[in-house]
């Protein structure tokens, strides 16, 4: 499980000695809870666009990390979100793991990647695998395929990417799906799009 989640973030913030990032950790906590009780797309695209757009600099100064931090806070968020859903979905049918690493070669070494969301049987064998990133460009696309290629090598299970927006060439979804992804899902602000994914889940763990 994530060591590391969108609440430490927030709790930093709203620890400060500085009376502007406590309000802002306020703020982002309100709407940090907003989207956890509604599970709804839109909030959750609305409390990744105040991190990164809105709350930026004051969190960078906040966090007194680099600037990072912003991405790192909106990528554990859209994770987050998707670890809730899934498992609202599956219920306890199934072990959700959330950025668990996953062993994918043991003849002479070891080597395991950790992966963002994984489905797994009650033995902990991974069904699904999901990645999920706000932004995908050529370079994160390129890892993402490099390790769910890895994946398919020895473990074969399902695997998506999840993303909130695309800035990559759109000949590459083709591509992708030809290589190693099943499916690919645009959640900024698609609730067409969750709901397809859902529905993708029961089916291919039927």
């Amino acid at each position: 499980m994530r060591r590391t989640k969108p609440i430490d973030y927030i709790r930093l913030l709203k620890n400060s000695n500085i009376s502007e990032l406590v309000d802002i950790g306020e703020e982002l906590e309100s709407l940090y809870f907003k989207w956890k009780k509604s599970l709804e797309i839109n909030d959750v695209i609305d409390f990744i666009e105040a991190i990164e757009e809105k709350y930026a600099h004051a969190i960078e100064e906040g966090l007194g990390r680099m600037p990072q931090s912003i991405g790192q806070f909106r990528a554990y968020s859209l994770e987050e979100y998707l670890y809730d859903i899934t498992s609202k979905v599956l219920k306890d049918n199934y072990s959700v793991l959330w950025n668990e690493k996953i062993p994918v070669w043991n003849e002479g070494f070891e080597y395991g990647i950790a992966q963002d969301i994984v489905i797994a049987d009650k033995n902990l064998n991974p069904l699904v695998v999901v990645e999920a990133k706000v932004e995908v460009d050529a370079q994160r696309l390129k890892a993402v395929l490099m390790n769910f290629s890895l994946l398919k090598m020895t473990k074969k299970p399902k695997c998506a990417l999840v993303y909130v927006r695309w800035n990559a060439d759109e000949k590459l979804k083709f591509i992708s799906k030809k290589i190693a992804v099943d499916e690919i899902f645009d959640f900024n602000r698609n609730s067409g799009e969750v709901e397809r994914y859902k529905n993708w889940l029961k089916v291919v763990l039927s």
